[in-house]
């Protein structure tokens, strides 16, 4: 019996020594199931917390806590609609909404599966939306109507931004976990996932945001207009963003007393070199995704003897002169372009501002491109924001029709006629797209 048990022993020693690893695997994989079959094993599983990443950025310029970039904003929250690339508002916080037959009135329903960042379900009482000439009414905690005083096809666009309660509290995959003030202004905000955690500093210039990626305070920096002035670090990363939404355009001041004339923009026009081409080149104001843009305009590619020729008929070019405003980080185009018009026979010079000058010739400058082709506050003669004083009946009746026109199909038609005639009488040159670059220590 004795020498049995010995046997059994040392045979079954030396089968675990021979499989002991294979023994201890399927003992595991036994557990994994019949914990998963307890459905213990999810449970178990949603405790271990993956690790982050942690990524500090720097961005250029100063802002108060309600003037949060909207690349920030909109990983934290979103509207009541959000815009697509076409231009057009889709379903946010709100999963549908009715307008009015005469244009004044939107019934937005709101999506009952959305939920705020502390776990309670969004209600028509928590959206807080003041616009100007705009009547807000909660009608129940999932409908809530606006009424306008005029018409105002675009107003969904308008809500495309994103909507918070309470300090930030939002509906977005990221979530606020701390925001420092340094006197009225942000001095770094963080936010955060489950995987992640981004932590934004704001520098008063390009040059501090350099120095600070330099100390190692941050490891990346965003929307830089150039990279000249960063480190050439082999463990370093560039990026270049071209920024669709965005163009870089030549303003005329057309009250001035020479760019009044129509004939003298357009020859400035032409004899503007090394426009961008293809898919850089922009033409219009309107965004070449939106569903209204019209690619069937006026692109004034450069005709050096187009430009000439506009001008021979005007007496005195040869006692004008000019003066362009623009921006450092424009200050390169501005004086290839004023080479070229001094070169055409109008000499020219170059001022560079801090802020958009009450009053000017020319401006060379960025500008963004709204989502909707709207484009009164640009280009309406009655708007402060008409940097150029541009007064043009055909156009002012084309902007006000089109904000006012329920039927897509004639707003397309109406905005093409408007880019049609703006170009035929040009307050500005369109050039190009806006690029920046963002570099990160790898």
């Amino acid at each position: 019996m004795l020498k049995n048990l010995r046997f059994a022993w040392w045979l079954t020693k030396a089968f675990i020594l021979r499989h002991g690893k294979t023994i201890a695997w399927t003992i595991v994989v036994g557990i994994f199931i019949a914990l998963a079959g307890l459905k213990i094993l999810p449970k178990l599983l949603a405790t271990i917390k993956p690790s982050r990443q942690f990524s500090t950025i720097a961005i250029v310029g100063k802002v108060r806590p309600g003037e949060l970039p909207a690349t920030i904003l909109l990983k934290l929250s979103m509207g009541l609609t959000q815009i697509d690339e076409t231009g057009r508002a889709q379903p946010g916080l709100a999963k549908s909404w009715i307008v009015s037959e005469d244009g004044k009135s939107y019934v937005f329903n709101l999506d009952k599966s959305k939920i705020w960042h502390d776990g309670a379900p969004v209600s028509a009482k928590d959206i807080n939306i003041a616009i100007e000439h705009v009547q807000t009414e909660v009608i129940d905690n999932q409908t809530i109507k606006f009424t306008l005083e005029q018409p105002y096809v675009p107003f969904p666009t308008v809500l495309a931004k994103p909507l918070f309660r309470n300090r930030l509290i939002g509906t977005g995959e990221f979530r606020l976990k701390k925001l420092s003030l340094n006197g009225e202004f942000v001095d770094n905000i963080s936010i955060q996932t489950e995987t992640s955690v981004e932590t934004f500093k704001f520098y008063s210039s390009s040059a501090d945001a350099i120095t600070a990626f330099k100390l190692g305070e941050v490891n990346e920096i965003r929307n830089l207009a150039s990279v000249d002035d960063v480190p050439k670090w082999d463990q370093l990363g560039t990026k270049q963003e071209k920024h669709l939404d965005r163009y870089l355009a030549v303003l005329f001041n057309t009250q001035d007393k020479l760019l009044a004339e129509k004939s003298v923009r357009q020859a400035l026009a032409y004899a503007i070199p090394n426009k961008p081409s293809g898919e850089d080149r922009v033409i219009s104001p309107i965004s070449k995704s939106s569903w209204a843009y019209n690619s069937l305009i006026k692109p004034y590619n450069w005709d050096i003897s187009q430009a000439k020729e506009l001008l021979k008929s005007l007496e005195g070019m040869n006692s004008t002169k000019l003066e362009i405003s623009t921006f450092l980080p424009y200050l390169s185009k501005a004086e290839e372009i004023a080479a070229a018009w001094t070169d055409l026979g109008i000499p020219t010079s170059v001022k560079v501002t801090l802020v958009v000058p009450s009053e000017f010739q020319i401006l060379i400058t960025g500008q963004q491109i709204p989502a909707d082709p709207d484009q009164y506050v640009f280009w309406h003669s009655t708007q402060a924001t008409n940097l150029t004083k541009y007064a043009n009946p055909k156009v002012d009746k084309l902007l006000e029709d089109g904000r006012e026109t329920l039927n897509e199909d004639k707003r397309q038609e109406i905005y093409r006629d408007f880019q049609r005639f703006l170009l035929e009488d040009p307050p500005a040159v369109f050039l190009g797209h806006i690029t920046t670059y963002s570099v990160v220590r790898k």
